[in-house]
């Protein structure tokens, strides 16, 4: 990059009336340095550094940020991808204003237990209960259990496991599922001052 004090002395030397030529070989500079100095300065008439930074924004404009605002704001499931549609927009686009400008981020939904208003009252009332026996010590042991169903039934996961095969090629392996895959149940108890006991059955 040619200095301020370089640029200076080539336009003195322009003006005098040298050539890009004698102006390179006095100042040590490359022609190419010498040209680009002179064609700015017929340009813009100036000599110094140009303003840098970001482009002006084209797309994520205030209007495109307040509509989808008020869109997401309405339904928050809406896709990416038909909100870009809608708008006319890359869908990079509108990534980056849901995610950089709107400061949102795309969850899955997960699954949950539903308890309803009446369960949880119930729930509240029975270890009510259990604390106000276990107080009173009118349970001399407690005992605690737990179950699980172990198929034999391989689990797929439909979104990351992925088989690498020739394109065109045939799948290799396919998951077949069945109503009543075999089962294996076991049962696990654990009672005060007494060894675990593991029944499987």
């Amino acid at each position: 990059m040619v200095s301020l004090e370089d640029r200076s002395a080539v336009v003195a030397l322009f003006k005098r009336g040298l050539s890009v030529s004698s102006i390179s070989k006095s100042l040590k500079l490359h022609r190419v340095q010498v040209h680009r100095v002179i064609k700015r300065l017929e340009e813009t008439g100036e000599i110094t550094n140009r303003p840098r930074g970001r482009p002006q924004r084209s797309a994520r404009t205030p209007a495109l940020l307040k509509a989808v605002r008020d869109k997401v704001t309405r339904n928050p499931a809406r896709s990416i991808r038909k909100l870009a549609k809608e708008h006319n927009v890359s869908y990079t686009t509108m990534h980056r204003l849901i995610r950089d400008d709107l400061k949102l981020h795309p969850y899955k939904f997960a699954k949950g237990h539903q308890l309803t208003d009446e369960m949880k009252t119930s729930r509240l009332e029975k270890c009510r209960r259990m604390v106000t026996l276990t107080r009173g010590d009118k349970l001399d042991r407690i005992l605690f259990t737990d179950e699980k169903i172990f198929t034999v039934e391989p689990l797929q996961n439909a979104q990351n496991q992925l088989e690498l095969l020739p394109k065109g090629s045939q799948r290799a392996v396919n998951i077949g599922r069945t109503h009543f895959p075999q089962s294996l149940m076991t049962l696990s108890t654990m009672l005060d001052l007494m060894p675990l006991y593991n029944c499987a059955g």
